[in-house]
């Protein structure tokens, strides 16, 4: 825990993504809560939509959510998603080479 408030800035990349389990969470909460309190930025990612995050049923998740939005500003990216890209073209790849 103390490697992860050392940093002027902590990017926590991919949130929801972690174990779903009461720890995973806990620690998560953890860390979100420390740089909260200590007043340290952080960049949060997800895929979860901002309504989402604000109507949360499980009340783990809804703690770890509030504290991100009283600290983070949410900025939402809207584009192709590359991975998708990346499928179709490893396909269309795949058909050549195998002569399809």
């Amino acid at each position: 825990m103390k490697q992860l408030m050392r940093p002027k800035l902590l990017i926590l990349d991919d949130l929801g993504t972690e174990r779903n389990t009461s720890f995973g969470k806990e620690c998560v909460f953890d860390v979100v809560n420390r740089r909260l309190l200590t007043g340290k930025p952080m960049i949060v990612t997800t895929n979860i939509t901002l309504s989402a995050m604000k109507t949360a049923p499980v009340l783990d998740d809804r703690r770890i959510y509030d504290r991100i939005l009283e600290v983070c500003i949410p900025v939402q990216f809207k584009g192709q998603n590359f991975r998708e890209v990346n499928r179709k073209a490893n396909m269309q790849k795949a058909i050549e080479v195998l002569g399809g």
